[in-house]
């Protein structure tokens, strides 16, 4: 028999590894992003008009031929200091219209109003000139249509800057990443040194993403090289209401996601000189710096490795390089409320992902992940933890404080510690952004929230249970369901039968429909 999962207690070999998405605390868009959250530019503002309106080239809504062709295509990924870095891919004709622009190439160019009228993009493998257009033309809208191939002669002649990608030589314009060229100077733009390869290849760098503990590989983890070595630009803790969660864009050369095994690939980087390389999901961001890599063939790291010492130890352990951080020197992780309850040893679960003890502290303390106690269980250090009643649901500027929140089971509802204020404010937590992970009988919040809470799901409270191992059904419609039913399958948690279920152990199930003012996951 199977089931579709909706509430339970937490009971299965890679729920660990699962909460680091649900703990991100901005699980839908990543930095470097050339998918999510790109219309408005980065952290250096610009904004890029995607030129979406005009049907002079294909673009998204206009009328197409026939379902099936493709065509070309580029968007504005960000704008700052008189170049753009655009974002190439292809788009299909699905129904008599042109879908979204899909892909990851990248490359810098000029902005329109500035001179430059050549630039080189990576177009489903082709070197292509494009042009920037006269105010008005669909180059001047979106200087990354590739269809746009219109040139405009200024007075001030061609924008030949410093962080102009290409060099002034007898004869015309050259690349700067063409060896030939002029170099760049000390300390230049990355994309000086991303080098020009014969046809069919290019320099590529391959890796695999792991949790904190090194131990889970990653799927859909965000990774890109940013376009230089600044420092990152700070994410900001507590709720957000963009789709973002508060994650800002970052300005990047190249850009892609893992699959279900973790693997990534990133082609046209930099070569000769140390990269930055970010991996991202969510909140939970990790930067590093790249030894250089060989031009123009593939640089395997996949396998590469790091001695990481032993908390309380001399030893060290081997671990995968490319692991999302375990503590707050390495990178940013969100900022978690986690409410102890003597039902469920939830707290476990973050040990095993990776995160370093240091890390969890009461909200007294400097770590990332603030223990709080529910029905007199919880403790740090031996000492009882503040109980949340009193410390974190009693004001809206507390909950705002964190990320995410994330409550163990009691035991029972418990509801002289969640009055009616507490659960007004609970609503207006989600409402502005955040993230809210409740267990068994913290439907409380929900069941028994505000009318308009209450309504995204039809609540049975303690209605059923299921004490022995039980088999519930992987939402594979959900947004990435199937990745994530693929994902298990690859760490070992899938029951071997029935097909694509998880094994669940002391389930609780508490609302028997979800209503079409939510998304069931």
């Amino acid at each position: 028999m199977s089931r579709t999962l909706n509430s339970l207690r937490p009971a299965a070999s890679a729920v660990a590894a699962f909460l680091l998405a649900v703990a991100s605390g901005a699980t839908a868009c990543r930095g470097g992003d050339t998918a999510d959250c790109l219309t408005n530019g980065g952290s250096s503002g610009g904004g890029g008009n995607q030129g979406a309106a005009r049907c002079d080239t294909p673009n998204e809504g206009c009328a197409c031929g026939a379902d099936g062709a493709a065509a070309e295509c580029g968007k504005v990924f960000f704008e700052s200091a008189g170049y753009t870095a655009c974002a190439y891919g292809t788009r299909v004709c699905t129904n008599g219209r042109w879908g979204a622009c899909i892909g990851d190439g990248m490359a810098a160019k000029s902005l329109a109003g500035d001179a430059l009228a050549l630039a080189t993009a990576e177009t489903s493998g082709s070197v292509a000139q494009k042009g920037l257009g006269a105010a008005g033309s669909c180059a001047a809208e979106n200087p990354c249509d590739p269809g746009c191939t219109n040139f405009v002669d200024t007075p001030s002649g061609l924008d030949a800057g410093p962080d102009a990608p290409f060099a002034l030589v007898d004869g015309g314009l050259t690349p700067i990443n063409d060896p030939s060229a002029a170099p760049c100077p000390p300390g230049g733009a990355l994309f000086c040194n991303i080098a020009t390869c014969g046809a069919g290849t290019s320099t590529t760098f391959r890796g695999r993403v792991f949790d904190p503990r090194g131990v889970n590989p990653l799927y859909n983890a965000r990774v890109y090289i940013p376009t230089n070595f600044d420092p990152l630009p700070p994410i900001p803790v507590g709720p957000a209401p963009d789709a973002c969660g508060g994650v800002p864009n970052v300005p990047a050369l190249a850009a892609t996601a893992t699959d279900v095994n973790g693997y990534f690939e990133l082609k046209n980087v930099p070569s000769g000189v140390n990269i930055p390389l970010v991996i991202q999901i969510g909140k939970w961001r990790r930067q590093f710096t790249i030894s250089p890599l060989a031009a123009c063939v593939v640089n395997d790291r996949t396998n590469a490795r790091e001695n990481v010492p032993v908390p309380g130890s001399v030893a060290t352990v081997s671990r995968p390089l490319l692991r999302l951080p375990s503590k707050a020197a390495d990178g940013n992780i969100p900022k978690m409320a986690l409410v102890l309850g003597s039902a469920d040893p939830f707290g476990c679960y973050f040990t095993k992902l990776g995160i370093a003890p240091t890390e969890v502290t009461t909200n007294a303390g400097a770590g990332r992940m603030h223990v709080f106690s529910g029905n007199g269980y919880g403790t740090v250090n031996g000492a009882l933890a503040p109980a949340a009643d009193g410390a974190l649901w009693d004001s809206d500027a507390h909950l705002r404080s964190y990320d995410i929140v994330l409550t163990a089971c009691e035991g029972a509802e418990n509801l002289a510690t969640k009055p009616v204020a507490a659960r007004t404010r609970v609503r207006d937590y989600l409402n502005g952004g955040g993230r809210f992970f409740a267990t068994h009988f913290h439907y409380v919040w929900f069941a028994y929230g505000p009318p308009d809470v209450q309504s995204i799901a039809t609540w049975t409270p303690n209605a059923y249970s299921y004490d022995p191992l039980s088999d519930f059904g992987v939402n594979v419609g959900a947004a990435n369901g199937a990745m994530f039913r693929d994902w298990l399958g690859n760490v070992g948690a899938l029951s071997a039968a029935p097909p694509n279920t998880i094994r669940v152990g002391q389930s609780r199930i508490d609302m028997s429909a979800v209503s079409g003012k939510a998304t069931a996951v």
